[in-house]
């Protein structure tokens, strides 16, 4: 799995792209965006690591883990 930690470098920017740049305009704001992020991803990696990434990308932008209710912890 390709490293997914802040820092610098080719995955700080995919990182970036995805939770803060014109990726995530393609995918935070739709009505299922867990789902349409791993649609996204599934375009560039193999399914297994689009649904890993999707959900570590879905935590940073909405500070939840995708199907945890909100006030969960």
């Amino acid at each position: 799995m390709p490293d997914t930690s802040p820092g610098v470098g080719p995955s700080a920017a995919i990182n970036r792209y995805w939770t803060v740049g014109e990726g995530r305009a393609k995918w935070a704001n739709s009505p299922h965006p867990y789902t349409t992020l791993v649609a996204l991803l599934r375009e560039h990696v193999s399914e297994h690591i689009a649904k890993g990434l999707a959900a570590e990308y879905y935590h940073r932008v909405f500070g939840r883990w995708p199907g945890q209710q909100r006030g969960d912890k």
